[in-house]
């Protein structure tokens, strides 16, 4: 049963979603070094619960705790209680027969501020209203979970908060993409996207932004790396709607060319693009070895491009190479002679 006695006007705040940290009336206080920070964020997590001495230990020590161990955890929260007494006028770490309690309640600790905001409400609530709650809650962190202590028991707690924290930014970019705010999240989802490539509801709605602000081929570029990076580190094809979203794009791209109304103008300039293009392919397949392979693109809005294609670069799903956003057509060369070019898709 949880007992405590925290009243507002303590004004002490504690923080595990970030480097551990204590804050009073007076602004910061000390509270020594890792051993002591872990002993804390064991009560924090807890608040108003007693936790025995051999669960303190074992959060002190992950691996092999001394023979003076339970003397030295009673040492470390003596000097906690003291420091956290000076500054707010009470004492709010008891101990007790079976171990110790932190006086305080959920409100004076920001993980369980967190915890409480990112759970849906009893009642209906706007998309806006959503937004805004996922928008205070994740304002709370500060870096990683227990950061720098998420050993052994704190480490599972740590994994806990973190994965609850992306699935809060999950539920929050979702629903801003519902309120068409897309183009505003790509600066903000792409970083977690990269770090996390498991969780492809990430990478999805990176594709969905990139695409509602007209980006297109850098939507397709994301997903031909996240499906090259799945492949190489856990041999796995990306998730069904990803595969489908990019397929739509494509289509929608199609779509659009072949819906555009024949310039004359604009055909005379793609011919004699294509007539460059053809040039510089001969050109290419002229100097190059027997066996070689050789990608051709048309940039957007610019000159045909032909490279030499990096040995194992050739994309698996689709036979084409990547680079700079733009899509290559691979051959490779089977006769580099002048007189004949007998081409093959790569």
């Amino acid at each position: 049963m949880r007992r405590y006695t925290h009243r507002p006007e303590d004004g002490i705040r504690l923080r595990l979603l970030g480097p551990v940290a204590a804050f009073g009336p007076r602004g910061p206080i000390k509270l020594g070094g890792s051993r002591t920070q872990r002993l804390l964020a064991t009560l924090a997590l807890s608040p108003g619960r007693t936790v025995s001495a051999g669960a303190l230990i074992d959060a002190a020590w992950p691996e092999s705790p001394p023979a003076t161990c339970r003397e030295q955890v009673k040492n470390c929260l003596g000097t906690v209680r003291r420091c956290l007494a000076a500054d707010i006028g009470r004492n709010v770490l008891i101990r007790e027969s079976s171990g110790y309690r932190l006086d305080l309640g959920e409100d004076a600790i920001d993980a369980h501020l967190f915890c409480r905001a990112v759970r849906p409400p009893a009642q209906p609530e706007s998309e806006r209203a959503a937004v805004a709650r996922l928008r205070k809650a994740l304002d709370l962190w500060a870096g990683a979970a227990l950061d720098g202590i998420a050993e052994g028991a704190l480490g599972l707690e740590a994994t806990r908060l973190d994965d609850m924290r992306l699935a809060a930014y999950e539920e929050l970019f979702d629903r801003e993409l519902r309120l068409g705010s897309g183009p505003a999240l790509i600066e903000e989802i792409a970083p977690l996207a990269r770090r996390h490539p498991t969780r492809e509801r990430l990478t999805l709605q990176l594709m969905t932004s990139l695409h509602e602000s007209g980006r297109a081929a850098e939507a397709i570029q994301v997903m031909d790396e996240h499906q090259l990076r799945l492949h190489a580190e856990i041999g796995v094809q990306p998730d069904p709607a990803l595969r489908k979203l990019a397929a739509r794009i494509w289509q929608g791209r199609t779509h659009r060319a072949v819906a555009t109304e024949p310039d004359p103008a604009g055909l005379e300039a793609l011919l004699a693009q294509l007539t460059d293009l053809t040039r510089e392919i001969v050109r290419r397949f002229e100097s190059a070895p027997a066996g070689a392979v050789i990608g051709t693109s048309q940039r957007a809005g610019g000159s045909p491009v032909t490279r030499a294609v990096p040995a194992g670069r050739v994309c698996p799903r689709c036979g084409s190479w990547v680079v700079d956003g733009n899509r290559h057509d691979v051959w490779h060369v089977a006769q580099s002679a002048p007189q004949r070019h007998r081409l093959r898709p790569a």
